[in-house]
């Protein structure tokens, strides 16, 4: 169905199976031409592109990620090359000397999680880390270790990286939590554009993470904060040329910003990322394709591998090692938790022998679905899996 919008990156992939969808989803081949655009911009308007890119390429873009998720302030969301910049330019708002009250989980990704224990081991930050495991019980855990204290800040992702968990029912999850906090933020990076979600009715309450890398298919570079109104009174440290971009020419005693979202931008960086993602939604407005209809074909995909595992005696790729709770909203990857890091990594391999690619994270091996998919490609997946040697 969707499988002719990647032909450029299809065409260097004939025999491998690329499962890798939730960390490096195909291109669809308008990104090309989007970065084709991009490099005729800089010939075009040499340094009076930035006008342009701020007038046009980001309102744009800003208008594609509100639509996706219901979001009322496109004027609040801002640009940066990772979600990491993004993420130590809001613990900037805190004082450099106060140390930081953060309620979190220990299922968080590498940018967020390595940085909290860099911070920890400094000692500006007390952390309380909820494990995520057992899943049917977390979101019940994480509200008792709410309870009763005030954090400066609580972080969480919407779906887990390491084992696609969902978190049910955020939004009921922001108005418990929100008022707990001085910041509720939410890392979507593996919830944007493959869970339908609408934040709506907590956008005055919420800072939400995310980018294009993964399931946006717009590649690196093309990172967003989604900023509450409440944060336009915030002053980040951690600041640069473009938070200020409209007042330059200004001379003034003390640092001002820009309104809005735009106070959390950084400095100069390469757009060309963000010409991407406008690119991808575009096809995905011509085609009158949404998150919704993405979301249930990754699902049908899914069912079928599912239920191929379930009726499979392989001694790991089975259900007593899979990650997954049928009642609930699922990310668009599945998950085996095994044994030790070895044995994932044996398996991995032993998988890349046969042009299946995934990717092994610890003990826990992650195959990946998306629109770059088809029935087929599962078919041939699962082919491949009975050759699968025991490892």
């Amino acid at each position: 169905m969707y499988k002719h919008w990647y032909q450029q990156f299809n065409q260097y992939h004939a025999d491998t199976l690329w499962f890798t969808a939730h960390s490096h989803h195909f291109w669809p081949d308008v990104t090309q031409q989007a970065m084709n655009r991009y490099w005729h911009d800089s010939a075009r308007l040499v340094d009076d592109k930035w006008q342009h890119i701020f007038s046009s390429i980001i309102p744009k873009a800003q208008r594609h990620i509100s639509r996706i998720l219901n979001y009322p302030y496109p004027e609040q969301i801002t640009f940066a090359p990772s979600t990491h910049e993004l993420l130590v330019r809001i613990l900037s708002c805190f004082p450099p000397q106060k140390k930081l009250k953060i309620l979190t989980t220990n299922a968080e990704f590498h940018s967020f999680s390595r940085q909290l224990k860099r911070l920890i081991e400094e000692k500006w930050i007390n952390a309380t880390i909820i494990n995520t495991e057992p899943f049917d019980s977390f979101i019940e855990r994480f509200y008792q270790a709410s309870n009763n204290k005030k954090f400066d800040i609580i972080f969480f992702s919407h779906v887990f990286f390491n084992s696609g968990y969902v978190v049910q029912d955020l939004n009921e999850v922001a108005e418990k939590l929100s008022p707990l906090c001085s910041l509720f933020i939410v890392d979507g990076y593996h919830s944007f554009a493959a869970i339908p979600i609408d934040l709506s009715e907590i956008a005055n309450n919420i800072f939400f993470l995310a980018g294009g890398y993964k399931y946006a298919q717009a590649g690196e570079g093309c990172c967003f904060l989604l900023s509450p109104p409440k944060a336009n009174k915030l002053r980040p440290w951690n600041t640069g040329w473009f938070a200020n971009f409209s007042q330059l020419e200004e001379n003034e005693q003390t640092v001002t910003y820009d309104n809005y979202g735009q106070r959390f931008a950084g400095a100069t960086f390469d757009p060309t990322g963000i010409y991407r993602l406008n690119a991808v939604f575009d096809l995905w407005q011509e085609n009158k394709l949404t998150v919704e209809a993405v979301h249930q074909h990754v699902l049908a995909l899914q069912q079928v591998f599912l239920q191929s595992i379930n009726n499979s005696n392989h001694p790991l790729l089975n259900y007593r090692n899979l990650l997954y709770i049928p009642e609930y909203v699922h990310g668009h990857f599945l998950t085996f938790k095994l044994a030790d890091r070895a044995i994932c990594k044996n398996l991995s391999m032993a998988l890349n022998s046969l042009k299946v690619k995934v990717d092994c994270r610890g003990n826990r091996l992650r195959f990946g679905f998306g629109l770059q998919h088809d029935l087929e490609d599962i078919n041939q997946l699962l082919a491949r899996l009975k050759r699968l040697p025991n490892v």
